[in-house]
């Protein structure tokens, strides 16, 4: 037999959740809140949880380029990768 407050709780914390939160202390505590609704309404919390925060891709970020060659401009992500470029522009023995 359904459990109207369970239910009723449950919706409340998932709109909180949905929301966002600044505060990591009380997400643990819907999280928790949420986990144990879900076993007593026997729903599974992943699918819940998929529902109503759908996974973000995960950004990123390209490391900053500061090997710069003088000569040309071609950037190199490494000081060491700029170097070995630089001996196309010396000329042959």
């Amino acid at each position: 037999m359904p459990d109207p407050a369970r239910q009723q709780r449950l919706a409340k914390n998932l709109a909180t959740l949905r929301a966002g939160l600044d505060n990591r202390y009380v997400g643990y505590t819907i999280l928790t809140e949420i986990a144990a609704d879900c076993r007593a309404l026997r729903l599974c919390v992943t699918d819940v949880l998929t529902v109503v925060v759908p996974a973000q891709p995960v950004a990123h970020e390209s490391p900053a380029v500061a090997h710069v060659c003088d000569q040309c401009g071609k950037s190199f992500p490494t000081q060491m990768a700029l170097f070995g470029h630089k001996r196309v522009h010396k000329p042959s023995h």
